[in-house]
């Protein structure tokens, strides 16, 4: 069973470049940046749920996938959450900054499109 809330944030998720709630604007523009390519069905041991997946921009090339309904949980009282963002992910808008991010993307994930 897929749950309404789960189904309401699939829906408002569109793809492109993220922050994690870690990112320190101070560092490197790639630090916790990631690329966020939609939403695909999943299954856990009781339910299928809505999976969000995306790609790391830092360090090495990693892929994650995430239930939809943790993608933009409240993490504002987390301890390492150092600019209170409100939800786990926040979209980059800054158009200088998507098209490094772009850029990095393209060179960690050469084979993928974004």
């Amino acid at each position: 069973m897929v749950y309404s809330k789960e189904k309401n944030i699939m829906n408002t998720i569109p793809k492109g470049f993220y922050y994690n709630f870690k990112h320190n604007p101070e560092q490197d523009i790639y630090n916790f940046a990631y690329y966020i390519t939609g939403y695909e069905g999943g299954y856990t041991e009781d339910a299928e749920v809505p999976m969000v997946v995306y790609f790391r921009l830092y360090k090495t090339p990693k892929i994650w996938v995430r239930p939809a309904a943790m993608v933009f949980d409240d993490v504002s009282e987390r301890v390492e959450n150092i600019k209170k963002q409100p939800t786990r992910f926040f979209k980059v808008k800054d158009i200088e900054t998507i098209q490094k991010l772009k850029e990095k993307f393209d060179e960690m994930y050469p084979d993928l499109l974004p």
